[in-house]
């Protein structure tokens, strides 16, 4: 649940963390580990902040 909301943009990283009952840090590793980007940049995003 905490997950899903978090998936949706109801939550921050931090309270998901929080209402789940871990840490941070800890909950960005679980996140990882069941395949859900922390972060959410488009493409195009990603591409204009390239050092050249």
């Amino acid at each position: 649940m905490v997950k899903r909301l978090f998936e949706i943009g109801k939550l921050t990283v931090g309270q998901a963390a929080e209402l789940a009952g871990y840490s941070k840090p800890t909950f960005i590793e679980l996140l990882g580990k069941l395949g859900v980007p922390v972060i959410d940049y488009p493409p195009q995003e990603l591409e204009e902040e390239k050092i050249t």
